[in-house]
C-alpha cells in the first residue's frame, strides 16, 4: 500500500511552501509570513550581516586597487627599495591581520584575500624593476602558485575563484603570447580546468563541506567551461577544411558538445535542480545550432537568412522558457 506523507510532517522549505500556496493550501499574506518565519525573507539583522560583508569586500577591493594605481602614479619619483618595501609591508599587515582576526572569520578571510591580490601586484613591481622580461602569462601563473597555501587554508568562496580566474587568464595569455596558431589546446585546456572544478565543487559540497554551500561559483566555473566548450564548436562550424586539418584538437569538439550538453542537461534537471545551469546550457545549444544554421543556409537574400533566425530564436526562447518552467514545477510535485 502506498505511503503518502502528512504533509505537516514535511520539512518547510521555501520551495514546499510555494508547492502549497499555488495548490490553494494558503494565500499570500500566509505565504509572506512562513517565508519569515523560516528564515527565507530576510530581516533587519540579516540585512545588516549582508551590507557589513558587501561593504567589506568592496572597501577591500578599493584598498588593492588604490596601492596598485599608488605605484603607477608615483612610479618615477619613487627609490625601487620604496616600491619594493611598500608593497611587502602591505602584504605582511595583511597577513597579520588575518591572523589576528582568524581564517575563521569573515574579516580574516578578506585580509588574507587582499594578500593575495597584493602578491601580483609585488610579481608586477618586481618585474618592471629589474625588467625580467617574462611575459604576462608567467606572471599569472607565478601569481596563482604563490598564493595557492593560501586559498588552501581561507577556504573563502571569492579567494577560491579569484584563484581560477587566475589559472584561466595563464591559459589565455599564455596562448595568446606563445603564438600559436592552434586555439584548440587552449580551448581544451580551459575546458578541462572548469569542468573539473565544477565537478570537484559539486562532489565536495555532497560531502557536507560547510564553505561549499554556494551555488554562484560552481555556476560561474559551468559559464566557464561551456564558454570555452562553445568557441571550440563555433571555430569548427566555421573553419575551413585546411584550419580543421591543422588543428586536431579541435576534431572531438562537436561531439563533446553534445555529451557535456545531455549530461549538464540531466544532472541539473533530475539530480540537483539548477534553473541557470539549464539556461546557459540552452543558450549554449541554441548558438551553436544557429551559427550551424547560419553557415548551411544558402540564400542570396540575406533578409530572409536574418528572417528564419529572427523567428528561430523568438521559438527557441519560448520553448526554453517553458521548459525550464515545467521543470521546476514537476521538481516541486517530486521533491515537496
Amino acid at each position: 500500500m502506498l505511503h503518502v506523507p502528512d504533509p505537516l510532517d514535511l520539512p518547510a522549505t521555501p520551495d514546499f511552501l510555494r508547492h502549497q500556496a499555488r495548490h490553494g493550501v494558503f494565500d499570500g499574506p500566509v505565504l509572506r509570513r512562513a517565508f519569515a518565519l523560516i528564515g527565507h525573507t530576510p530581516a533587519a539583522q540579516q540585512w545588516a550581516t549582508f551590507l557589513n560583508f558587501l561593504l567589506l569586500v568592496l572597501g577591500t577591493g578599493l584598498l588593492v586597487s588604490g596601492a596598485i594605481f599608488f605605484f603607477a602614479f608615483n612610479w618615477a619619483g619613487m627609490h625601487r627599495f620604496a616600491k619594493l618595501g611598500l608593497i611587502e609591508g602591505s602584504i605582511a599587515i595583511a597577513i597579520g591581520l588575518a591572523l589576528w582576526q582568524g581564517l575563521s572569520t569573515l574579516p580574516g578571510k578578506i585580509a588574507l584575500s587582499a594578500a593575495a591580490g597584493l602578491v601580483g601586484a609585488l610579481l608586477a613591481v618586481f618585474g618592471q624593476i629589474y625588467q625580467t622580461g617574462a611575459d604576462s602569462y608567467q606572471l599569472f601563473a607565478l601569481w596563482s602558485i604563490l598564493i595557492s597555501g593560501w586559498v588552501l587554508l581561507g577556504r573563502f568562496t571569492p579567494l577560491w575563484f579569484f584563484w581560477l580566474l587566475l589559472l584561466n587568464m595563464t591559459l589565455w595569455l599564455g596562448a595568446l603570447e606563445t603564438g600559436g596558431e592552434q586555439v584548440g589546446p587552449t580551448y581544451a585546456a580551459m575546458f578541462a580546468l572548469n569542468a573539473l572544478a565544477l565537478a570537484g565543487w559539486e562532489w565536495a559540497r555532497t560531502r557536507g563541506i560547510a564553505w561549499l554551500h554556494s551555488r554562484w561559483t560552481p555556476r560561474l566555473c559551468a559559464s566557464l567551461a561551456l564558454g570555452a566548450l562553445t568557441s571550440a564548436t563555433l571555430t569548427v562550424i566555421f573553419a575551413s577544411q585546411g584550419e580543421l586539418a591543422g588543428d586536431s584538437w579541435l576534431v572531438g569538439a562537436a561531439p563533446l558538445f553534445v555529451v557535456v550538453t545531455v549530461g549538464l542537461i540531466y544532472g541539473y534537471s533530475q539530480h540537483l535542480f539548477d534553473p541557470f545551469m539549464l539556461i546557459i546550457t540552452a543558450l549554449a545549444v541554441c548558438i551553436c545550432l544557429n551559427s550551424w544554421l547560419i553557415r548551411t543556409l544558402d540564400f542570396d537574400d540575406e533578409a530572409i537568412i536574418f528572417l528564419i533566425l529572427g523567428m528561430l530564436v523568438i521559438g527557441e526562447t519560448a520553448g526554453v522558457v517553458a521548459w525550464v518552467r515545467q521543470r521546476a514545477l514537476r521538481w516541486e510535485v517530486n521533491h515537496p
